[in-house]
């Protein structure tokens, strides 16, 4: 039996306590996990609509209820953000009780010593739950992966972003649009920064490269875009070259470095994440056993996110961990955001003049960039054009210099736009 203590009874906290509670009997059946909620904090002490705590729950405001409490075993904590989160963490876990959280924001920033924390008082802290809501990736990496080399991944693994290109893409809504719509859906939160400017993407991939790569990622080294300056004609210019956008979370063995990133995409349209949408998430990974597979599910919400939770439950009481997979042995490097690769998408917009073309081609070449690709349509407005190429591979320094020179040139109107292009290939 193991005795379970709640923090937090928001919109994943109660389907978590509704899980515990009403299918606590099937939980046992189906796994010989015995699951017994002991106790719920939260600050506010209000009923909760559709959730009835029967009177052997303590339901309390004190969390020393839950972290202090010796016949507790296992704390899960779901109220986010950083503190006072960590210190629950580490107050648990130096009371000797396990943690299950959802929390990526506190793994991604602290995670690391909250990890050697548990494994030196011989305790788990478990976050399924923290990457892909009910997508169980986690698991799939420190159970059924665990015989490959995991080579690269590439993951759609916020809901509100992919909703929002969606949106963008299939219904040509702008931006703005897309967003009030995702709101009033309930898919974007009233502040929806960490989402659309892809902090919560690089939280979650700095959890998936500590998991598949064993390395300690340290998040302020991640690079990291989100989509809020994407324009329509940048998702019409990738469609005529055979791509849609995505914000992507990339990771990529480089011989004896990790490339890390996360940012809006050109992905072909052939590749399967090309056709996830709206809220739903995937990850795609490449094994040097399996080849490459691909993890497709709800990525956020309440129940999603709770199945996962109670999965990891499952786990601690069947005296199943994470093994290894969480001791950083890895000796790989981390590649510097100026030294990453990548096929680029370039739009200029230029004066329409004979000889701009060669003036920019002149400049990339300088600077070590082959263009693969080129498009130049639509009449001109104000005397401009917009002008599109795609690049080959080439380093991130040697791109930003190359626009930093374009842009000097008497004919560039407007600020270049830049996006990576990534072929998803496991060549």
């Amino acid at each position: 039996m193991l005795n379970v203590a709640l923090i937090g009874l928001g919109t994943v906290g109660k389907e978590v306590a509704r899980l515990l509670l009403y299918e606590r009997e099937s939980i046992l059946e189906r796994t010989g996990a015995d699951l017994r909620l002991k106790v719920v904090v939260d600050k506010d002490l209000a009923p909760r609509e559709g959730l009835r705590l029967p009177s052997e729950v303590r339901f309390t405001d004190d969390i020393a209820a839950a972290l202090d409490d010796p016949s507790i075993q296992t704390v899960v904590e779901l109220i986010g953000g950083i503190e006072p989160a960590k210190s629950f963490h580490r107050r648990a876990i130096e009371n000797k009780k396990h943690v299950v959280t959802a929390n990526k924001a506190l793994l991604a920033e602290q995670g690391g010593d909250l990890l050697k924390l548990a494994a030196s008082r011989g305790v788990q802290l478990r976050f399924e739950a923290g990457v892909a809501g009910g997508v169980p990736i986690i698991k799939s990496f420190t159970e059924s992966l665990a015989a490959n080399r995991i080579e690269r991944l590439y993951g759609i693994i916020n809901g509100t972003a992919n909703y929002i290109l969606t949106q963008m893409t299939q219904k040509g809504l702008s931006f703005d649009e897309a967003l009030k719509e995702a709101k009033r859906l309930g898919f974007a939160e009233a502040d929806p920064t960490f989402d659309i400017e892809g902090t919560d993407t690089a939280h979650k991939l700095t959890l998936l490269c500590r998991i598949a790569f064993g390395v300690e990622m340290p998040f302020q080294q991640l690079s990291y875009e989100g989509i809020s300056k994407l324009s329509l004609i940048d998702l019409r210019y990738a469609a005529e070259l055979g791509y849609t956008i995505k914000l992507l979370a990339v990771a990529i063995r480089r011989g004896d470095a990790i490339e890390a990133r996360a940012h809006p995409a050109l992905i072909p349209y052939a590749h399967p994440l090309a056709s996830v949408s709206n809220e739903f998430n995937a990850v795609t990974v490449v094994g040097d056993r399996v080849g490459e597979m691909m993890f497709y599910g709800r990525g956020a919400g309440g129940r999603p996110t709770a199945s996962a939770v109670v999965a990891d439950l499952i786990d601690i009481a069947l005296g199943r961990s994470y093994g290894k997979a969480v001791s950083f042995s890895s000796n790989l490097r981390i590649v510097p955001r100026d030294e990453s690769v990548s096929k680029w998408y370039l739009r200029f917009s230029v004066e329409d003049r004979p000889g701009v073309l060669g003036q920019i081609a002149t400049v990339l070449g300088k600077n070590r960039i082959s263009i693969e690709a080129c498009l130049q349509k639509g009449n001109p407005v104000d005397g401009a054009v917009p002008v599109v190429m795609q690049t080959f591979e080439a380093c991130e320094r040697d791109v930003r210099q190359a626009i930093e020179e374009i842009a000097r040139l008497a004919t560039i109107r407007e600020e270049t736009r830049r996006l990576r292009v990534e072929p998803l290939t496991s060549e």
